[in-house]
């Protein structure tokens, strides 16, 4: 603080502490003064020399100062729930954000990383190594910064001064990645253009809660999953855990192969062309329904494939609760093949990416299911439907494109197979055990899928169904912890890949089990007779239809004849 500077003269202000500090400067009235101001370590502040007259105000920051971790401008868009941890196990992790509050039509450079809540308000950008979502390749880097290429990614913002793409990371042995903590991805980003200085440090506004590898069950332990599907490299696989792919994902992993090696990557995973791997939780009672595919240009669902009970088909690969830990659960790709959407009744539903034009513009697609016969499609974007197929029946379909000047190249081969919701079952007899149904059924048709599980009502058919755990598919279908003596109408359904079929038409069913022991036993003694009064015990679901009574000490034991109860 100076006051009353002579006008006219030149000085300068030199402060290590200057940052956002207060600067104010008093002149003589009607003077002026040149202001120069240089930081403890030289870096240009944010204005010119500046002629003052009078007293002013100004607030000064330095280029290039450190700036906080803040918890604003990085919003989730698809960001997984969970992700692993391990220094020998790792796997990226992916989502999706926009970055807001930033200069419009401008380049930032950026890299991603993870932190603790704690890290918020600090200096500190987090830990992880960035995995860069680059359409001709991913870049991975052990050593992030905003000086040498690929250590870095740039985006150019909109009108708006916005931005929304793909980003990841790599877990690390750093103790932030510890299972049962909440990291939230954070952005690291210069000021525009070439600059290497740190301008914003920002952090996500939703946290993905780190897990371990392991056998046993626990909200903070996971297991490795992975496929490899005919989706298209440097794409996103994204895991549900429902069918119609809503709230967040499980897990997000990108399709290989995408042109970098990851260190330290869990045993077992694949580079593969259409290779995914990541983890889903050990307690999840509805397991993995969906799993999809979305382009990382436009985050467009390329394809998806849904199981209705978390039960796979191929190799009845179950994601229900999983207990497997390192030891990989594989999806078939015939189950999720992510480059078709699923199919219908005596259809299928191809999702595509367009090719190129050829320059001039496509007029209509065409497709063949047997390599041969070309049939136009008559539409001209994503998705074909083609109808009229056999339920069960594998086809191999391709398409092409059709401009002015002809028919394209055909694409790559991919099977599919339409298929429906399977028939109703039928009931032949129901056997009772203690606190237990055992129904044995004649199973409907499979619809072209095959039956994965089924369903059971205690209250009829238009009651509430609950698919059996661990799943059963074949005669009799046994329902557990029912009461004895409680009469139940038992209804089931049938489960594939497009879900629950019809309903089997109500059967009664009353589980019971042989009665108590009688108590309070008094003998009266009569002429080569005696006669026992006594209290009776429960039924246990079923009434008492006789006694039998002992003369040995217990030894063997008699019906009465005729019956007495």
């Amino acid at each position: 603080r100076d006051s009353g500077v002579k006008g006219g003269t030149d000085f300068g202000i030199r402060n290590s502490k200057i940052g956002n500090e207060a600067a104010t400067i008093q002149t003589r009235a009607g003077e002026s003064t040149n202001m120069k101001i240089n930081s403890h370590n030289h870096r240009p502040f944010h204005f010119a020399t500046l002629a003052l007259a009078g007293a002013a105000l100004f607030s000064f920051a330095a280029v290039g100062q450190a700036q906080n971790l803040t918890q604003s401008g990085f919003t989730g868009v698809l960001v997984p729930q969970y992700m692993g941890s391990g220094s020998s196990t790792r796997l990226p992790v992916m989502f999706r954000a926009t970055v807001s509050g930033l200069t419009a039509s401008t380049t930032y450079r950026y890299y991603v990383q993870a932190a603790l809540s704690s890290a918020i308000g600090t200096t500190a950008s987090g830990a992880g190594n960035p995995i860069f979502a680059i359409s001709g390749g991913y870049v991975y880097t052990t050593g992030p910064g905003l000086s040498t290429a690929g250590t870095y990614d740039s985006f150019t913002t909109d009108a708006n001064g916005s931005y929304t793409g793909w980003f990841g990371f790599v877990y690390t042995s750093n103790a932030a990645f510890t299972a049962g903590n909440t990291v939230y991805p954070t952005i690291t980003l210069n000021a525009g253009g070439t600059g290497t200085s740190v301008s914003k440090r920002l952090a996500l506004d939703v946290g993905i809660l780190v897990q371990s590898f392991a056998t046993t069950a626990g909200a903070n332990n996971c297991s490795f999953i992975q496929s490899t599907s005919s989706a298209t490299a440097k794409n996103l696989a994204l895991l549900y855990d429902n069918v119609s792919g809503t709230g967040r994902p499980l897990a997000i992993a990108p399709v290989e192969a995408i042109g970098t090696t990851i260190a330290s990557v869990i045993t077992g995973y694949s580079t593969s062309s259409g290779a995914w791997s990541t983890s889903i939780p050990n307690s999840n009672a509805n397991g993995v329904r969906r799993i999809e595919q979305r382009s990382l240009a436009a985050n467009a669902i390329v394809g998806y494939s849904t199981d209705a009970d978390g039960s796979w088909p191929t190799g009845s690969i179950n994601t229900v609760n999983p207990v497997t830990g390192t030891t990989a659960i594989v999806i078939a790709a015939a189950d999720a093949p992510l480059n078709t959407t699923p199919a219908g009744n005596g259809s299928l539903s191809v999702a595509f990416t367009a090719g190129s034009d050829g320059g001039s513009a496509i007029t209509n697609y065409k497709y063949t299911t047997d390599g041969s016969t070309w049939t136009a499609a008559g539409v001209t974007t994503s998705p074909i439907t083609i109808s009229g197929l056999s339920n069960g029946t594998a086809y191999n379909v391709q398409i092409k494109a059709v401009n002015n000047i002809g028919d394209g190249t055909a694409s790559t081969i991919t099977a599919a197979t339409p298929y429906t919701t399977p028939g109703a079952p039928t009931t032949t007899g129901v056997t009772s055990s203690n606190q237990a149904l055992s129904v044995a059924f004649t199973a409907g048709t499979t619809g072209g899928s095959s039956i994965t599980n089924y369903q059971y009502s205690t209250n009829g058919s238009s009651g509430t169904f609950t698919a059996f755990s661990p799943a059963q598919t074949s005669s009799p279908l046994t329902i557990s912890n029912l009461v004895n003596g409680t009469t139940y109408s038992l209804s089931f359904k049938a489960m594939n890949a497009a879900g629950a079929g019809n309903a089997s038409t109500a059967t009664n069913g009353t589980p019971y089990t042989t009665p108590a022991a009688p108590s309070g036993l008094s003998v009266t003694n009569g002429n080569s007779q005696v006669t026992i009064a006594f209290t009776a015990g429960t039924n246990n679901g079923s009434a008492i239809t006789n006694y039998q009574y002992s003369i040995d000490g217990g030894t063997s034991f008699t019906a009465f004849s005729p019956a007495q109860n």
